[in-house]
């Protein structure tokens, strides 16, 4: 071996860690890259004739009335697209796969953050390059067009400024996190366990993710907007397409598609469960105190709502999905978890993005339903002995 060689080898050794980091980068923007020209129904019946309509109305002009289903701050991007020469499947495309980036930088920040690893080392890079080649992540904007890295990267993003005690911050994440997408709302119930278990800020500051969604939608509001938009929009998908599941291996796969039999049953059910969730936090059978913790937590109460509420459609799984992968790749534990949820995520993508009927039965639901138990059980059985044994000194 030459001198030139010796000195290229040390090199490599050198940025390993770095060269790691921009070879995974370029991998996911060419296998995002070969999907650009895939057009989902989506796009073909929803994505591409709003984008028509909000161009024919003027562009910006068009806020001053609702076009398509989503958001005040999504339709004002949709509505800046419109003035960029190039086909809006790209635009689409390219917006949120600038997040699927932005999802894998956060999980990467947090997992470095929790095992207290520098930028571009071990857990970093790896949590960075399994969010981004994760299936769901590489189909859900770059062939499907949708845009649920957009709201999950600021949901991670909350996640991450609690752990670090940043609450002004994590509070504007979630605000833009729920102006991009109403299922936001099942990080909710986290935030309020954060605040009643540790009693490090105040409820008041959830305002600020209010004002942080209300003003969001700013520009509609200069073009003509009722105030109110931002909230009525998320009224009225609420009661668009009801159905018990779609699409999605939900635990009311188990019995029939009757909504009104079952609907308001299954919102108690839901909210009964993640309020038991709830009281294992507030007496100390659940611990917050470490960002481990926190993430396993904020992932259980999404997995909760997306099993039990009625109407869950087969992208609700996608931050859930990060989180999982995330836990795993800093605890082996948690891998047989993200495999489960991954693997049927992936299911579900395939079966739309072919057009083919749903692969989900019975027998895929209880698979689900028996992993989201068996992980509830995982992530508290450690911190119930510990609560057990502090129980007996106390009384000792």
């Amino acid at each position: 071996m030459n001198s030139f060689e010796k000195d290229f080898i040390i090199s490599l050794h050198r940025y390993k860690d770095v060269l790691f980091f921009i070879i995974i980068t370029f991998m996911a923007f060419f296998v995002r890259f070969a999907g650009r020209e895939c057009q989902s129904m989506d796009f073909v019946y929803f994505l591409k004739p709003w984008y028509e309509e909000i161009k024919n109305a003027g562009g910006l002009a068009a806020l001053d009335k609702q076009i398509g289903n989503y958001g005040l701050l999504y339709q004002t991007i949709i509505a800046f697209m419109t003035y960029i020469d190039t086909d809006c499947l790209y635009q689409y495309k390219v917006f949120s796969c600038i997040f699927d980036f932005c999802c894998a930088v956060a999980a990467a920040e947090f997992a470095a953050a929790i095992v207290g690893e520098k930028r571009f080392k071990n857990k970093y890079n790896i949590v960075y390059a399994a969010v981004l080649m994760m299936p769901t992540s590489i189909i859900n904007g770059a062939y499907w067009a949708q845009c649920d890295s957009i709201y999950s990267f600021f949901l991670i993003l909350t996640v991450l400024l609690m752990y670090k005690e940043k609450y002004k911050s994590a509070f504007v994440a979630y605000g833009f996190a729920f102006a991009f997408k109403f299922q936001s709302i099942f990080m909710l119930p986290f935030i309020l366990c954060c605040w009643i278990a540790e009693k490090k800020f105040s409820i008041v500051k959830l305002l600020i993710g209010v004002l942080t969604f209300w003003a969001s939608g700013i520009i509609a509001y200069l073009s003509g907007r009722n105030i109110f938009d931002a909230f009525n929009i998320y009224f009225a998908q609420a009661k668009d397409n009801i159905q018990m599941y779609n699409n999605f291996p939900s635990f009311w796969l188990l019995f029939n598609d009757d909504y009104n039999r079952f609907g308001s049953i299954a919102s108690f059910l839901a909210i009964t469960i993640i309020g038991i969730g709830a009281y294992t936090i507030m007496y100390g059978y659940k611990k917050l105190d470490s960002g481990e913790r926190k993430l396993n937590t904020a992932a259980w109460f999404i997995w909760t709502a997306i099993m039990f509420m009625p109407n869950m459609h087969d992208r609700y799984a996608f931050t859930l999905d990060i989180m999982l992968v995330t836990l795993s790749c800093i605890n082996v534990k948690y891998a047989k978890f993200a495999v489960v949820s991954v693997l049927l995520s992936t299911m579900s993508y395939g079966s739309y993005l072919a057009s083919q009927p749903t692969r989900f039965n019975a027998v895929t639901a209880a698979i689900y339903l028996i992993a989201w138990g068996y992980y509830g059980y995982t992530i508290v059985k450690d911190d119930i002995s510990n609560k057990s044994i502090e129980t007996k000194i106390i009384k000792k």
